[in-house]
């Protein structure tokens, strides 16, 4: 092959690179996504969004103003399914004080995982599923596992965060919530 040949194929490779890593800049830096990790006792915005189990995307002001725990979780987490039962009791104790949980799947088959859900607690009960893969709700946290639940109060402030499996019906994690309620 010619020297020419070399010269020009090498010149489109580097330009081809080029192009995929500037396509990766927002265009100005309004389209900038908020990259920040938020940690226990600051507050989540408003404005950051969240994407339901059928694609449509939300903020989490929609669910503002109770006191909150994000669950990120799968179906093929063994350590995930074990904590639901108590997870879903802690709701029913509370849910009617003003208790949320906003249930995070972190697996793009949500039919599985509504599934599971329904086999170990008949229904979704009052969990609110949204998509943990797509949203940025997600990748403001930095988690190495799952489970991983984040607690926050109704003024949008993180009050504590669990890494691993928790047995929600230990009385501490329900005076401390009932608390903040």
């Amino acid at each position: 092959m010619g020297k020419n040949k070399k010269i020009i194929i090498l010149a489109v490779i580097v330009m081809t690179i080029v192009l995929a890593v500037l396509s990766q800049i927002p265009a100005s830096f309004d389209d900038a996504k908020e990259l920040r990790v938020y940690t226990q006792g600051e507050k989540i915005p408003l404005n950051i969004s969240i994407v339901d189990t059928e694609g449509s995307n939300k903020k989490f002001s929609d669910f503002h103003k109770k006191l909150t725990l994000i669950n990120f979780w799968a179906s093929w987490c063994g350590p995930c399914i074990k904590e639901l039962p108590s997870l879903r009791a802690l709701e029913n104790e509370l849910h009617d004080k003003g208790f949320r949980v906003l249930s995070l799947i972190m697996e793009e088959d949500f039919e599985k995982s509504l599934h599971i859900l329904k086999q170990i607690n008949g229904d979704q009960g009052q969990f609110i599923l949204l998509s943990g893969l797509e949203s940025d709700l997600s990748r403001s946290f930095s988690f190495s596992g799952i489970p991983y639940s984040v607690l926050i109060d109704k003024e949008g402030e993180i009050r504590h965060i669990w890494q691993g499996e928790v047995d929600w019906s230990h009385q501490e994690i329900i005076k401390f919530m009932e608390n903040l309620l």
